[in-house]
């Protein structure tokens, strides 16, 4: 929350994911480039609690879906620490794919996925 306040060179946009209204994760996306028609999902978390049971499934669909709705694109960028092998699966199973770069800033794997139009 902290870096969507102060990080304001990225228009980071948070949101909360809600099962049945009670709060089970955080998403956070922005870095939303018009020109190459890309944006990051910076944030994708469920809480340990929930974990497991489909969650993080449904909101990275939800969260693609409103992306593609929302904005103009043709990309969205995430990074993932290499030895998270549960996330890792989860995305490529959506189709993002591994670019073999690493995000400088924090050393993470890049994925892209290429939105249909």
């Amino acid at each position: 929350m902290l870096e969507a306040a102060y990080d304001i060179n990225y228009s980071w946009i948070p949101k909360a994911i809600l099962f049945n209204q009670v709060y089970i994760g955080f998403t956070m996306y922005g870095d939303y480039n018009i020109k190459d028609k890309s944006i990051w999902l910076d944030r994708l978390m469920i809480d340990s609690h929930f974990q497991g049971l489909g969650y993080g499934k449904a909101a990275l669909d939800f969260i693609i879906k409103h992306l593609k709705e929302t904005f103009n694109l043709e990309t969205i960028y995430l990074s993932v620490h290499d030895m998270n092998n549960q996330a890792i699966s989860l995305y490529e199973d959506f189709g993002f794919f591994n670019t073999q770069k690493r995000d400088p800033d924090n050393h993470e794997v890049i994925f892209s996925y290429t939105v249909l139009k």
